[in-house]
């Protein structure tokens, strides 16, 4: 994963338990980057996954739920720090059909050996479907990444992930319903 999720991580992590706690963690997990994140750099997947896991066991919250509050939080970073130079889209709707060519293809691009998400956006009666797939199965920080997108866009909706890879399909399918 790349170096700027693990660097919102790091900050997402101190916020909900504190600077003290937090360095405690780094040191009992003892991650292989030492919980010393850079933007720039590529960091494993099951490091953040030992750290959402850590974070659940210690607040009492679900990872799901972590990583949804994660996602939406996320979003505003990566608006302010990359996806701002592509969101030319003037709309919540356009902006999701795109994401994946705009951000995704970009992240290729850059780093050819990265794994991002693949998502394919059809219309449905009310709203989308967000068809997504990946190795990594993190379809909930989707959801929030998605939710956050939808308020920066002054946009109301209601997700529904009734298809879900952690349910054994092998994608995830999120139903993005438009509230007018």
């Amino acid at each position: 994963m790349l170096g700027i999720i693990f660097t919102e991580l790091a900050d997402y992590g101190i916020d909900k338990v504190g600077l003290t706690n937090w360095n405690r963690a780094m040191a009992e997990l003892q991650l292989p980057s030492q919980g010393a994140y850079t933007t720039g750099q590529r960091y494993d997947d099951g490091e953040a996954m030992r750290v959402f896991n850590w974070l659940g066991e210690t607040t009492g919250q679900s990872v799901r739920l972590l990583f949804n509050e994660f996602g939406y939080r996320l979003f505003d970073t990566l608006r302010q720090r990359t996806l701002g130079n592509y969101m030319i889209d003037s709309d919540f709707v356009r902006f999701l059909k795109h994401i994946d060519k705009t951000t995704h293809d970009k992240v290729r691009s850059y780093f050819p050996d990265s794994s991002p998400p693949d998502f394919k956006v059809t219309d449905t009666e009310g709203g989308l479907v967000m068809h997504y797939r990946s190795d990594r199965k993190l379809c909930f920080l989707a959801e929030g990444l998605i939710q956050s997108s939808a308020d920066f866009y002054q946009t109301d909706i209601q997700l529904v992930h009734d298809v879900c890879m952690h349910q054994g399909a092998d994608h995830c399918e999120i139903t993005v319903l438009i509230h007018d």
